[in-house]
């Protein structure tokens, strides 16, 4: 199955949301991937 890419609203949706959460993205990048790691405060 060949792989198909979205119109990017992913990544628009969890900007918005850590944005207004006061949170934090980070990407976590190692040989078999990347991992997106999402914090939010209490």
């Amino acid at each position: 199955m060949p792989l198909e890419h979205g119109s990017g609203m992913g990544l628009w949706a969890i900007n918005w949301v850590t944005d207004n959460a006061e949170a934090s993205v980070d990407f976590e990048t190692e040989t078999d991937g990347t991992t997106i790691v999402i914090r939010i405060p209490e």
